[in-house]
């Protein structure tokens, strides 16, 4: 075991560390001395678009995922056994344990006092280590649970989820447009051998990173105990996902939700995700987003009246996409005046406050709020979202401190050609409402904003 990398992370006051481990497996240990919890998390570079890749029915991870955490394995024999481990008493604290699988992740993790590191450790291995042989004792059990699952969800073509990722993922990625623990008839067809697959090609050291955030230091005995146990797991290879470039075109796609009030709209432009930190461009989105947020607000909301809440964010949908999206809901009846007020807000407003006296204070007010932080909130998923940038392959480390000159040095220029940049990108808008799929659209066909971008 070695350690690559340590810094501070100033913003929360934490020190991490990074190890590589002999195994091929990774550690992220977030040092969080605000905190008197621990929150272990084993997390690997499989999901739903890996079963793709080894044509394996859909939901086969999230199957497996069931099947590993909270069955009795090779440490804990029985249901009671596994039971009463976790349970607390006077003297120890109770353990809490959980599993999920995303697009891209499997992860089992827990969370604990801080002096029950050391038994939580122990029952997250014994689900990893998973004895192959018990699965058929236990997938009749899980898919009856499973199923139970689907069918309380939505169907398919009901789901504003689904329909969202297939209408802007679809094309470039065939295998969107289900939910990731499957449908009846794959869930139906999961089997012994289709699991073993799945558990000998994704659950492995080397693509494996363990995250584990506590309040003082993992000891030599805890670091040792850890890379004994990813010696047992067998050795493979990292699983790659390789990225594909979304086109960014305008396009629209108004999808019907019988039981919503009014029509949610948002606007969502594309850009790969950066390897590396952009520490000036981390910056720029933080003042991006407060621009469009404080416009929104003052134009649409407090002088208009049209909306409650709006405003822009910036996400990242597992795929190595970076997604700037503004998004509001607004009443059926103010719809059209909405989408004229927004594409005066984005086409003249913006500009027009960037470049005038009246938003100087505001300016360096937002730099006030950008560089003298508050207490941060403790996030459970810190160290973790550490452990997926490096499974993913981006840059781990962050330093706020390297962004503090970066914001000080910041123009309103800077920010304007910033707001332009993202501007020249071609949206795709996407509505929610309860009216038929026609209406809305030919609702937005006749707006300023529509015909903006239609050629």
């Amino acid at each position: 075991m070695r350690s690559t990398l340590h810094w501070t992370d100033t913003n929360r006051n934490i020190t991490n560390k990074i190890y590589e481990l002999n195994s091929g497996a990774k550690l992220v240990e977030a040092v969080n001395p605000g905190s008197i919890e621990t929150y272990i998390s084993f997390a690997f570079g499989g999901g739903y678009i890996h079963e793709h890749a080894m044509r394996l029915p859909i939901g086969t991870a999230h199957f497996l995922e069931h099947i590993m955490a909270g069955n009795p394995n090779k440490v804990f024999k029985n249901k009671k056994t596994l039971d009463d481990f976790k349970k607390g008493n006077l003297d120890k604290a109770k353990i809490w344990t959980n599993a999920t699988t995303s697009w891209r992740l499997l992860e089992f993790y827990g969370y604990t006092h801080h002096t029950a590191l050391k038994r939580l450790l122990k029952f997250l291995f014994a689900e990893i280590d998973y004895p192959l042989d018990r699965l058929e004792e236990f997938i009749e059990k899980e898919r009856g649970i499973i199923l139970s699952e689907y069918y309380g969800k939505d169907k398919k073509e009901k789901s504003t989820g689904i329909a969202y990722d297939k209408f802007f993922f679809g094309s470039t990625y065939g295998f969107v447009g289900e939910y990731v623990l499957g449908n009846e008839d794959s869930i139906k067809q999961i089997s012994t051998a289709d699991l073993t697959t799945y558990y000998n090609n994704v659950i492995t050291a080397d693509n494996l990173v363990i995250s584990i955030q506590h309040p003082k230091p993992l000891t030599k005995a805890e670091l040792k105990s850890i890379e004994e146990f990813t010696n047992k797991l067998a050795k493979g290879k990292l699983i790659t996902f390789k990225a594909k470039k979304i086109p960014n075109k305008f396009k629209y796609y108004a999808f019907q939700k019988e039981d919503t009030n009014d029509i949610f709209f948002s606007v969502n432009r594309f850009e790969p995700t950066n390897p590396k930190v952009d520490y000036k461009e981390s910056v720029l989105d933080f003042f991006y987003n407060r621009v469009i947020s404080e416009l929104t607000f003052k134009k649409l909301r407090e002088e208009k009246n049209l909306i409650y809440a709006g405003g822009n964010n910036i996400g990242y949908p597992g795929i190595k996409l970076k997604n700037y999206y503004f998004n509001s809901s607004v009443r059926i009846e103010n719809f059209k005046i909405f989408l004229d007020e927004l594409y005066e807000l984005f086409e003249h407003g913006i500009e027009d406050f960037l470049t005038s006296k009246e938003s100087d204070s505001w300016f360096l007010s937002e730099q006030s709020t950008y560089i003298y932080r508050f207490n941060q909130n403790y996030d459970p998923d810190y160290a973790v979202n550490i452990g997926a940038d490096l499974l993913f392959k981006q840059d781990p480390v962050f330093d706020f401190n390297n962004c503090v000159p970066i914001a000080k040095d910041l123009t309103k220029k800077d920010l304007l050609n910033y707001f332009k940049k993202i501007s020249s990108i071609e949206p795709g808008f996407w509505f929610v409402s309860p009216l038929p799929k026609e209406d809305v659209e030919n609702a937005f066909k006749e707006s300023k904003l529509f015909k903006k971008y239609q050629k």
